[in-house]
């Protein structure tokens, strides 16, 4: 949620929500649902750099005006298909 303060022509806040698709070989999903690695879970990076670029969105979208957020909801699901 995001609020823009004395704005009268904008309700107090707005909600947003993004959605991706990230397409890997299936060697790189064994070590993501290991947790193989060295230094840090995958994931927890993955949810950092959302965090991040959620307090970049006025830099990164034009014409965005910037607001306080007041709240984020992180949801990772892992769906595995294989090729037929």
């Amino acid at each position: 949620m995001i609020e823009f303060p004395n704005q009268p022509d904008f309700p107090e806040q707005h909600t947003a929500v993004a959605v991706g698709t990230i397409n890997m070989s299936q060697q790189a999903i064994r070590v993501l649902i290991e947790n193989a690695t060295e230094k840090a879970s995958i994931l927890t990076i993955a949810r950092v750099a959302a965090i991040q670029s959620i307090k970049q969105t006025a830099n990164l979208i034009p014409l965005h005006l910037p607001g306080r957020i007041i709240g984020v909801q992180l949801i990772s699901i892992l769906t595995l298909s294989w090729p037929a």
